[in-house]
């Protein structure tokens, strides 16, 4: 199993509200049906002994393998429709991580 974990954060400006009513909306069913996608979670971060959080938004896509994680994420025309999404979501400071999984536990482990 391969999974993209995206960290992100909105623009003062962004619309909080808007942005998550389309994010667990349209956007948690498009990621879904994404070629490849064997699941996708989205989470806010919370803070942990009065830290605010470095990230507040995570999206994680699972595929089966590497392969089919470049043909869906990397492919020219995702990564066009992302930059459409940031600049119409307002989402800023971006790392993305890519994790091949080595062991997993417990009853929602993929």
């Amino acid at each position: 199993m391969v999974k993209v974990t995206i960290l992100y954060n909105l623009s003062d400006e962004a619309d909080h509200d808007r942005f998550l009513a389309w994010r667990v909306g349209e956007h948690q069913a498009e990621n879904a049906a994404g070629e490849g996608v064997v699941r996708t979670d989205f989470y806010v971060a919370q803070a942990v002994g009065g830290e605010t959080p470095r990230f507040r938004y995570i999206t994680e896509v699972y595929y089966r393998d590497r392969r089919d994680m470049e043909r869906h994420f990397l492919n020219p025309e995702m990564q066009t429709r992302i930059r459409r999404w940031i600049a119409e979501y307002g989402l800023k400071d971006f790392t993305v991580l890519c994790s091949e999984e080595y062991a997993t536990s417990g009853e929602e482990a993929v």
